[in-house]
């Protein structure tokens, strides 16, 4: 016995709301691509631009609240005196999967670079990551600046 929803057999129904699902779930589909542009920091209220370099990702400071503020805990004296304004904190990541940039990643609190990621969640959600090792890692989920 063959069912009947609106009309349609229960199978002719099924494969219509499956076709619905396979595009929507498409249409939403993020790509490492997604990664590129202006992205919000809520723990510093700060800007972070991604940017294509070459074929590869990277990412600098474009906004910082406190202006002037320097580069002052680098493990290196030298590059201390440096304004966190327009520093490169990621360089030469290069695309791992669908949705993810692997690189290096520097971390201004600790002055120091780490493995890093920037895996894309959403059309308006990044996270970064900094990896000690594969598995201790710290990150951070930035918006989309509109």
């Amino acid at each position: 016995m063959r069912h009947r929803i609106l009309g349609m057999t229960a199978a002719a129904a099924l494969s219509i709301a499956s076709s619905a699902a396979l595009f929507s779930s498409s249409a939403l589909a993020q790509t490492a691509d997604d990664a590129f542009g202006l992205w919000l920091d809520p723990r510093t209220g700060g800007h972070l631009e991604v940017l294509k370099c070459g074929d590869r990702l990277c990412a600098k400071i474009a906004k910082v609240i406190t202006q002037g503020i320097k580069d002052m805990n680098n493990v290196d004296p030298a590059l201390r005196d440096r304004p966190l304004l327009g520093l490169m904190i990621m360089e030469g990541a290069t695309r791992a999967d669908d949705t993810t940039w692997e690189g290096s990643l520097y971390d201004r609190s600790s002055g120091k670079t780490y493995s890093g990621k920037v895996v894309v969640k959403g059309p308006d959600t990044i996270e970064v990551k900094g990896c000690l090792m594969s598995f201790i890692c710290r990150g951070n989920t930035l918006t989309r600046v509109k």
